[in-house]
């Protein structure tokens, strides 16, 4: 049986809130009601980030480790951003900043992420909002274009605005990965009432087109992304137990630390993390190792 996510053994995801302060306040935001402009870093938590994530690397030496900063936003303490990033550089961690990029093109901010722009595995993911300055999102995209990802939120009030984003970075900074994602209301519906609007559906499909991750092999049959959305995996995900590889994992400002996933189409993983293990799963619509439901039911 071949392991679709068998990329993420020994792999760990590790996020971290650096500040809760942001110069956006979005209102679809599902952190909004955690921002605050006097929670802007937290010294004695960030020491002890980068020192516990060099204990977790040391505990396997074919560990990995993805490494997100996030917030707030980032960036609104971009001093103390590059440091950990600096103190961060190893061989075995991706770091990943992830901001509005709502700043100036010419300031300080930018200039200063910038700098970092030459470290080895290195990237800023862009999370494009209405509430940003487009002019500043488009200079700051163009100037970034060889460390920078795009992340497209949708719903049916703004698909046709992200479709112009959308043909605007293919037009102007060409085959930049991006990732296309309905948004979700507080109770974790979806916004996006229609999954096959052909903008929703031609923007997914060049944005992944070649990812070979989101592909899934059910029953010796292989899915792309699309096919996934019309499939009912949520009654498979229902019938059989899925397996999830990934020891995943969010650091809040304050410390506290919880579960997290960013891979499922809507779930999430319930229990078990950080403790780095495999984590069962049921009823939850994954996309992450569906193939291995075969396996997992005849081994319950």
């Amino acid at each position: 049986m071949k392991h679709f996510n068998k990329r993420n053994e020994h792999k760990v995801l590790v996020s971290y809130d650096i500040t809760m302060a942001c110069n956006n306040r979005c209102p679809y935001c599902i952190r909004g009601h955690e921002l605050d402009q006097n929670k802007m870093v937290n010294p004695e938590i960030c020491d002890l980030v980068v020192s516990g994530i060099y204990d977790i690397l040391d505990k396997d030496k074919n560990r990995h480790m993805e490494f997100e900063l996030l917030g707030g936003d980032p960036l609104f303490v971009v001093d103390k951003t590059v440091e950990i990033i600096e103190r961060l550089q190893d061989d075995r961690i991706d770091i990943i900043v992830t901001t509005n990029l709502n700043f100036d093109p010419d300031g300080y901010v930018i200039k200063s992420i910038m700098e970092c722009s030459d470290i080895n595995r290195f990237t800023v993911t862009c999370s494009w909002h209405e509430s940003s300055n487009e002019d500043y999102i488009k200079r700051n995209l163009i100037q970034m274009k060889d460390i920078v990802e795009v992340m497209l939120l949708v719903s049916d009030e703004n698909i046709n605005r992200v479709y112009e984003q959308y043909k605007w970075i293919r037009n102007n900074i060409g085959n930049v990965l991006m990732t296309v994602e309905p948004l979700n209301t507080t109770d974790g519906s979806l916004l996006l009432s229609d999954l096959d609007n052909p903008l929703y559906v031609e923007m997914v499909m060049n944005s992944i087109e070649n990812d070979v991750d989101l592909r899934v092999t059910i029953d010796d049959v292989v899915y792309d992304y699309h096919d996934c959305i019309k499939l009912d995996l949520k009654s498979i995900s229902s019938k059989y137990y899925t397996i999830c590889k990934l020891a995943q994992f969010r650091i809040k400002w304050d410390g506290k630390i919880k579960a997290d996933c960013a891979y499922p189409l809507k779930g999430h993983i319930r229990d078990g993390l950080p403790d780095i293990k495999e984590v069962f799963c049921n009823k939850h619509r994954c996309i992450c190792d569906l193939d291995l439901y075969k396996k997992l039911i005849r081994e319950r």
